[in-house]
C-alpha cells in the first residue's frame, strides 16, 4: 500500500539503510515481499544474508523474491535443515561466558516465564499449570514481559526454573532461545 511504501522509504532514509555493504535479514524478510529495496541494493553490488530462526520458516517458508537474491542462507535450527536442505547450519552466536553460574535458591521454588508471543509460547497453559501447582506446593511465579533485556536477565537469574515454551502451538518445535 502507499502508506507502507511511504513508511519504509522514511525508515530507509532516516537510518541511511541504503549505505551498507551487507544486509542481514533475520528470518529472510525485508520491508517488501517483492524485495524491491534489496533488489536495488544488489544492483549496487551489495550482499544479502538470510538467517532463519524460529517459526517464520516453519510457518511461512522462504520468500521467493528474497531467496532469489540472497548470497547466503543460514539457520541455527536443526529442523529447518529438513524443511530446506540448502540452508547452512550456523550455531547461534551465544557467549555463555557473559553469565556466571550460581547455586539455585532452595528455600522456595521460583519459576519464571518470559514469552515474546504468548500464543506461540503456550502462556495460557503455563499459567494454568502453575496455578494448579500452587495448590500443592509453595512456589513463586513471575511472568516477565515488557521490560528491557537487562532487567529480564536480572529477573531470570533469580529463578530456579525458566519455562521457555510448551510447544503446544503449531510451529513451536525449536529449543527456545529464551532458555539460553
Amino acid at each position: 500500500s502507499r502508506r507502507d511504501w511511504d513508511w519504509a522509504a522514511g525508515v530507509i532514509r532516516e537510518h541511511r539503510l541504503d549505505e551498507f555493504d551487507v544486509y542481514h535479514l533475520e528470518s529472510g524478510s525485508e520491508f517488501y515481499r517483492d524485495a524491491r529495496f534489496l533488489k536495488r541494493m544488489k544492483a549496487r553490488g551489495k550482499r544479502v544474508v538470510c538467517y532463519y530462526l524460529g517459526t517464520d520458516l516453519r510457518n511461512r517458508g522462504v520468500i521467493p523474491a528474497i531467496r532469489e537474491i540472497s548470497d547466503l542462507n543460514l539457520t541455527c535450527e536443526w529442523d529447518h535443515l529438513a524443511l530446506d536442505p540448502t540452508l547452512v547450519y550456523f550455531a547461534l552466536p551465544f557467549d555463555a561466558s557473559r553469565y556466571e553460574w550460581r547455586a539455585p535458591r532452595t528455600d522456595r521454588l521460583r519459576i519464571v516465564h518470559a514469552p515474546r508471543n504468548r500464543w506461540f509460547k503456550g502462556t495460557q497453559q503455563v499459567l494454568e499449570i502453575v496455578e494448579r501447582a500452587r495448590r500443592r506446593a509453595d512456589l513463586e511465579f513471575e511472568l516477565i514481559e515488557g521490560v528491557p533485556h537487562a532487567e529480564a536477565i536480572r529477573r531470570k537469574r533469580a529463578a530456579n526454573l525458566l519455562i521457555d515454551h510448551l510447544g503446544t502451538a503449531e510451529g513451536t518445535t525449536g529449543y527456545g532461545m529464551n532458555s539460553l
